[in-house]
């Protein structure tokens, strides 16, 4: 073409910006104006200043829009005056994308949409929420890109109501249906824990895309059901016309990782590689979780050296990855590293290094990791407070732990504080102490979890309150909903060894719903060796024996010395 007028020059500059090659569509734009002096209109500038929203370009941006000021476009044209707040939105220049707004004397559909994306973005979902009412007052009408932000708003912030309020607003424009409603509705629900809800609107689409079924995985993610999201994910890639994207990828890895599913683990990683999507920060995350949380640092390593970019989420992973193996010296060197890089830890950051440190009683770090946590402002953090709380107690210094959990606002304590506090007590033997706290907690209208539970148990075991522990056992499925898991009938099976009633703890560990391990096979030992009940001594010692056959001398003597004690022999004296 010989000559192009400013129709052909926006379909090019269009096309790369669709492909979003930000820096293409500028050069072309740049070509356009200098050499070919093709006049601007207002429809061509708004594709650049999206590019340059794409792009993260905020010198070319600042450049576009004085030229759009020179050429009365910038508010006047609600296409480039959208654009701009779309841009500045992106950029995460908020006061400018809302001053750009209000001084918009014509705003359609998208100028609404720009503003309300970029103050979901930006975290200010109840003010996006707000703006989206006035837009439904002003008289414009919503699209599915609206609806789907807002809803985004609605599952960010937890607020169920709202969600369906627009769900039913999505119903009656029959947007309902469209790929970007229904996905958002599937995340709202999966967010604000209504999988039911969310799985529902997931079978009535007739064929769910990627997003619809990433969404659907993360739900189940976030509600701790990992095989659910294995399984999806299965499903998915056996779905015809549905290929897995990093975040599809990412969350099935993570799932992984929660399970210890490291076969698995690295067969996806594999085939990351092969769809070249393995150096993408969420799937490079997720692998490096993964590998951390099997213990391979070394490969964990490899991965985040190839990295282009990392972010607070690659850090944050590999510094936990070595204080969960206890390894606290490297992860403190690797915490300097990140603050050299110019990237501030951030809560999951501190809470893991706590937490490593109170595994290896490592007080004084403990404390300055407490210090910087005060300085960066982080200390009111409801993951670092638990972490801190946690540390204390493991560390010995229960004082300094029931000082953090006293410091904590009384509105703003959640389940998590209350159990690490509790389960502190619980570790320190201060029985008492546990089951006041956990009564507090109840007064208080909040719902213990099955970590809650452990520690009261525990709490009840070593103060001998066999009638009450059964009664907390017994509220866990009546009252709670809470089905009990292998270490609350441990904990049970502890509280009946110690009263003597042997017999009956052995009963119960032959009727759980899981198989019992060898620490409940062992508390029945030492309890049969103790009160004198051979039989039972005698069937446990032969468990163990199934599972740890290496153990066979020492359960012998045992399983004999219980023998002898029911045989009436005066039982042996502690280093005898």
């Amino acid at each position: 073409m010989t000559h192009r007028d400013v129709v052909s020059w926006t379909t090019l500059v269009s096309g790369y910006v669709v492909s979003c090659d930000a820096m293409e569509a500028l050069r072309l734009f740049s070509r356009m104006r200098v050499d070919h002096f093709v006049a601007v209109d207002s429809f061509l500038l708004s594709l650049v200043l999206k590019a340059c929203g794409l792009g993260r370009l905020r010198a070319n941006g600042a450049a576009l829009h004085a030229f759009s000021e020179k050429a009365g476009m910038a508010v006047a044209s609600v296409f480039v005056g959208s654009a701009l707040v779309d841009m500045y939105g992106k950029m995460g220049l908020l006061s400018f994308a809302l001053q750009l707004f209000d001084e918009m004397p014509l705003r359609n559909v998208v100028s609404w949409t720009s503003m309300i994306t970029a103050l979901v973005h930006a975290g200010r979902c109840e003010e996006a929420l707000r703006r989206f009412a006035e837009m439904w007052v002003s008289g414009i009408a919503c699209d599915s890109h609206t609806l789907a932000i807002v809803l985004k708003a609605c599952a960010d912030d937890g607020l169920l109501s709202r969600g369906r309020e627009i769900h039913a607003q999505a119903t009656k424009t029959g947007f309902e249906t469209t790929s970007f409603v229904a996905n958002a509705l599937a995340s709202m629900y999966g967010k604000c824990g209504r999988m039911d809800s969310g799985l529902v609107l997931f079978g009535k689409m007739r064929s769910p895309d990627v997003v619809s079924w990433t969404a659907v995985i993360a739900a189940y993610l976030k509600e701790g059901r990992r095989e659910d999201a294995l399984r999806t994910f299965v499903a998915m890639t056996k779905a015809e016309g549905v290929l897995p994207n990093e975040y599809t990828y990412a969350a099935a890895l993570s799932a992984c990782a929660g399970l210890a599913e490291f076969g698995l683990g690295e067969q996806l990683h594999a085939r990351t590689v092969r769809a070249g999507l393995a150096r993408s920060a969420s799937v490079s995350n997720a692998v490096i979780t993964l590998y951390s949380s099997t213990g391979r640092l070394a490969e964990a390593a490899a991965v985040f050296q190839d990295m282009g970019s990392r972010d607070v989420v690659s850090w944050s992973a590999i510094v936990s990855g070595h204080a969960q193996e206890g390894d606290i010296e490297a992860a403190f060197r690797l915490l300097a590293a990140m603050r050299h890089s110019g990237t501030a830890p951030n809560e999951v950051t501190l809470g893991s290094l706590l937490s490593g440190c109170g595994s290896t009683a490592m007080l004084a770090q403990g404390r300055q990791l407490h210090a910087h946590a005060i300085s960066v402002g982080l200390h009111a953090d409801a993951m670092v407070r638990s972490a801190l709380i946690a540390m204390y107690s493991r560390c010995g210094s229960i004082t300094d732990a029931r000082g953090v959990f006293a410091g904590i606002p009384a509105g703003d304590v959640d389940v998590v504080s209350w159990t690490s506090m509790l389960s502190g007590y619980a570790e320190h033997g201060c029985g008492r102490e546990t089951i006041e706290l956990f009564e507090s907690m109840r007064l208080a209208g909040l719902r213990p979890d099955g970590v809650t539970f452990v520690g009261v148990l525990s709490a009840c075991c070593h103060e001998g309150l066999l009638d009450l522990g059964f009664k907390y056992f017994r509220s866990m499925r009546e009252v709670h909903g809470i089905e009990p898991r292998r270490e609350h009938y441990g904990c049970m099976v502890d509280l009946l060894c110690r009263a003597g009633l042997v017999e009956a703890a052995e009963r119960l560990a032959e009727t759980m719903p899981h198989e019992p391990d060898d620490v409940v096979w062992s508390m029945l030992l030492r309890a049969s060796r103790v009160h004198g009940h051979a039989d039972c001594g005698q069937r446990a010692a032969e468990r163990i024996l199934v599972s740890q056959p290496n153990c066979a001398g020492h359960t012998s003597r045992s399983a004999t010395c219980t023998r002898r004690r029911g045989d009436g022999a005066t039982p042996p004296t502690p280093g005898s």
